[in-house]
């Protein structure tokens, strides 16, 4: 009866060092998974503080090429206004109608 006595406590003994051991191990763990999640907060936290510097410092030149762009896109519709209307004065001549048939208007004179 000792003996059995004896094995069961022995039994009951390893059974809770077990469970103290399983409880030490997964707060470890838990306390890993949190450490990770810090980590890749602070990562996500840093390339987005990341991708807003980028943005601040392209955005003067960003502006500076739609300025350009813009000024462009004027200067080219000027350009075509103007050969239009030298195509039209040309047409208007006697000779000139004589010659050619009239040239349609494009699409930034309309």
């Amino acid at each position: 009866m000792k003996a059995i006595t004896l094995s069961l406590l022995t039994i009951a003994l390893a059974m809770g060092v077990t469970a103290t051991w399983a409880s030490d191990i997964a707060a470890d763990q838990q306390a890993r998974i949190q450490h990770a999640k810090d980590i890749v907060t602070g990562k996500r936290a840093a390339l987005t503080g990341l991708h807003h510097t980028i943005a601040d410092r392209k955005a003067p030149y960003c502006e500076k090429a739609q300025s350009l762009a813009a000024e462009r896109s004027e200067t080219a519709k000027e350009t075509c206004r103007q050969k239009c209307e030298m195509l039209r004065d040309a047409e208007s001549t006697p000779s000139a109608r004589e010659k050619t048939a009239p040239a349609p208007p494009c699409d930034s004179c309309q």
